[in-house]
């Protein structure tokens, strides 16, 4: 096993490239130098970034663009939501058996007849 101690893994970019919050500044030589403006003070960056809190990918759309170009759903009025008529019904708890009573308004289902064999 390999110890790297104060480098840098291969293929790694600093989170600062991509960062909409960076000014970034570079050089004839390619020296760069990185102000990070979600900072108050807006300090200098002088490391390749590998995690930040303030991380704002510029690649994706901002907040401010999503809710520019998003679609505004209305819905219809179609009435009450939800179960009509909860306080005049009436609560009817009967126990499992082979008789099932029927209220008085409904009518009850005709029993079936026996098929006779021809």
């Amino acid at each position: 096993m390999d110890k790297v101690v104060g480098g840098t893994p291969r293929g790694f970019q600093s989170l600062c490239k991509t960062c909409r919050n960076a000014q970034r500044m570079t050089g004839l030589n390619l020296q760069e130098v990185v102000f990070c403006q979600a900072l108050a003070r807006s300090p200098a960056i002088t490391f390749p970034v590998e995690t930040c809190s303030l991380y704002d990918d510029r690649r994706l759309p901002s907040l401010q663009r999503m809710q520019e170009i998003a679609w505004e759903v209305q819905s219809r009025n179609r009435g009450a939501v939800g179960f009509a008529g909860g306080r005049d019904m009436t609560i009817q708890i009967v126990p499992p058996s082979s008789t099932r009573p029927y209220p008085p308004d409904e009518p009850k289902p005709a029993a079936e007849s026996p098929k006779e064999n021809k």
